[in-house]
């Protein structure tokens, strides 16, 4: 080893002292990466963890047989010349009619007998329901469709929030 207090050092004996001398040694680097990869790891592990509130559990023909009632609600229960706007008196007679079971409305809409269903018709703030049909709403996993659309029942104006469920 070359002390740097000597007069006759060189400066290539000045970098070999540099380098004898050096701060990093081989424990610290390996100490750095060790905890490094564990909290690497530890976000991985969490990661899946994060998505789960967003993914859906249930299958893709719950979710379409939802989307396809509301859908032929609307265009086969809307008037003529303005979309959106359902003809309440149809509406009223197939959908809403208290003497039909919610096994007519299934065969009507084409769901399978196991399929539960509900169809609501809420105001736009969603603090009144002003026509229900179909199964409760249970806690189950469920599929919503949901489309604004005038219905022309009192409480409706500017438009009411057509709602169904499906699980």
């Amino acid at each position: 080893m070359i002390r740097r207090d000597s007069k006759d050092a060189n400066e290539k004996g000045w970098r070999e002292a540099d380098q004898q001398d050096r701060a990093q040694t081989m424990q610290d680097f390996v100490l750095g990466i060790s905890i490094f990869m564990i909290g690497f790891m530890f976000v991985l592990a969490l990661f899946p963890g994060l998505l789960t509130p967003f993914e859906s559990s249930l299958d893709g023909n719950t979710e379409a047989a939802a989307d396809r009632v509301t859908e032929e609600m609307v265009s086969n229960f809307s008037k003529p010349a303005e979309p959106n706007v359902l003809n309440a008196t149809r509406l009223n007679q197939t959908v809403f009619n208290d003497s039909r079971s919610v096994a007519d409305l299934k065969s009507q809409f084409g769901l399978p007998s196991d399929t539960g269903l509900n169809i609501t018709l809420q105001r736009l703030d969603g603090m009144a329901h002003l026509n229900a049909s179909g199964n409760p709403v249970t806690n189950d996993r469920t599929a919503i469709s949901v489309r604004i659309v005038d219905a022309g029942f009192s409480g409706c104006d500017p438009g009411c929030r057509l709602v169904v469920r499906t699980w």
